[in-house]
């Protein structure tokens, strides 16, 4: 059962990470389980890339990831002809191994990203409204800062110490470009964080 809000949000995500955990602990899916957490990113990266919160762009960039994990990066769909992302590492070079078409954990991924009700959803995704930067946060504090322990200010105050220069660590990896009036945006990198 797929839920939807005024924005998609984290129970979606945490809906979508138990089926495709699920799925990864079938013996012929094993594969699907290094790729979980990029499908997780290219979902999010579907709202936040398409600014004028257009639907079916957003749909078919959501859908193009059944191509992209079988090395596909060109006609996905009408409106979203090819993958966002440049040039990829050869497949020797590649930390996750692309799926072969038509095998069954392909399959099987293609029948969970592509359920009827999920893509209606995924067309009414805000671009504007995600909390995934502050669900990334609040992860890292919990992985500096468990919850089951008690803290001293000072042990509170050098473990977010801590989480801000991780985050700002992993910030520092992400590519400017520049927008049409000349200034710098930060860009994420594109389809499923390859």
């Amino acid at each position: 059962m797929w839920t939807i809000g005024s924005t998609f949000g984290t129970l979606q995500k945490v809906d979508l990470k138990k089926k495709l955990v699920k799925l990864a602990k079938d013996k012929q899916c094993t594969a699907i389980g290094e790729w979980i957490q990029s499908i997780l990113n290219h979902l999010y990266w579907c709202a936040v890339s398409t600014p004028d919160g257009n639907g079916e762009m957003i749909a078919e960039k959501w859908l193009s990831l059944n191509n992209h994990i079988v090395n596909i990066h060109t006609k996905h769909g009408r409106v979203f002809e090819k993958c966002a992302h440049g040039r990829l590492p050869a497949a020797q070079n590649r930390k996750k191994k692309w799926l072969k078409a038509d095998s069954v954990p392909a399959l099987k991924l293609n029948k969970v990203v592509s359920q009827k009700a999920f893509v209606r959803d995924v067309k009414k995704m805000s671009p504007s409204q995600q909390t995934y930067g502050v669900e990334v946060y609040h992860s890292i504090v919990n992985q500096f800062a468990p919850k089951m322990y008690a803290y001293s200010y000072t042990g509170m105050y050098c473990r977010l110490y801590a989480c801000a220069k991780t985050m700002s660590m992993r910030n520092l990896s992400m590519s400017q470009i520049h927008s049409a009036v000349g200034g710098k945006n930060q860009q994420e990198r594109g389809c499923c964080a390859v």
